[in-house]
């Protein structure tokens, strides 16, 4: 009769043993998925960030092209004005020229 209660007493304490190993384990395992979670959400994260950086290059270097593209179409512009100042006051120097010519002859 003792041993069958020394027995039984045994099974319990193994048992309890047992479900503490387990509750170890398992608690071991959420632990490192949440640290395997923290990990995947720094990392995306961090490669958002990343490619927001990367988006927001782009869109200055297009900004920084768009402002030179203005800037080219702004001088050809003046340029093109400046020419045809430049063809209008040679019409008038010739027509002045002309002019002077007659009188002096």
């Amino acid at each position: 009769h003792m041993c069958k209660q020394y027995k039984k007493e045994m099974q319990v304490r193994d048992d309890a043993w047992l479900a503490l190993q387990e509750t170890c384990i398992l608690a071991n395992e959420e632990s490192s998925k949440q640290k395997e979670l923290a990990l995947l959400r720094a990392t995306q994260d961090a490669s958002l960030v990343a490619s927001l950086q990367i988006q927001l290059s782009e869109h200055q270097e297009g900004r920084a092209m768009q402002r030179v593209e203005q800037q080219l179409v702004t001088q050809a512009s003046r340029q093109r004005r400046l020419s045809s100042h430049a063809a209008l006051l040679e019409e008038q120097l010739e027509t002045e020229r002309s002019a002077f010519a007659a009188e002096r002859e």
